[in-house]
């Protein structure tokens, strides 16, 4: 369907960027090992950072299905109503988020990781709320629903307050 095709374009892009994103990272540290490249004491320094965060965020939004990119997981829920819920809450939406928890100790000083899942996880999180009031159909509140609440998620990693990864790592859950 339209949609099926919507969502592997989408997050397939996604994925480079955030491959990119990534091996520029690696490459400064000269490693590839995650823990290696958020244990390097200059990485939130670095000159590269800000380019391989925003190829980063673009892969993680669009994984997520984050403003801008929120588009694609209504028409993707094709799939019986059981199988959608949960595909779209408990396993593939939240590739995105876990890769920004997981970068969160290293990035979450700068001002362009606040600022960023901020603002869009914050709008995502209005936009899907308001949606979601709009259907009475189950699928398309659910998408819309799901979308809300991965915004809720991103805007909580912005913040470096320790009530906020708490909240997050329970919503996760």
């Amino acid at each position: 369907t339209e949609g099926a095709r919507r969502a592997l374009i989408v997050t397939t892009a996604g994925g480079l960027a955030m491959l990119a994103g990534m091996v520029l990272l690696g490459l400064h540290v000269g490693s590839f090992n995650i823990s290696e490249i958020l244990a390097a004491p200059d990485i939130a320094a670095a000159s590269i950072t800000p380019v391989a965060l925003v190829l980063i965020f673009l892969g993680a939004f669009t994984k997520s299905a984050q403003f801008p990119f929120q588009f694609w997981l209504p028409g993707a829920m094709a799939a019986p109503t059981p199988a959608s819920a949960y595909l779209h809450s408990a396993t593939m939406v939240k590739a995105g988020v876990f890769l920004l928890a997981r970068l969160h100790p290293a990035f979450s000083e700068l001002p362009l990781w606040f600022w960023t899942l901020f603002l869009v996880g914050g709008f995502t999180m209005v936009l899907g709320g308001v949606s979601a009031i709009r259907y009475t159909d189950m699928k398309a509140l659910l998408a819309y629903a799901t979308v809300a609440v991965l915004g809720t998620l991103v805007m909580l990693l912005a913040f470096r307050e320790k009530y906020a990864y708490e909240a997050f790592v329970v919503t996760v859950l």
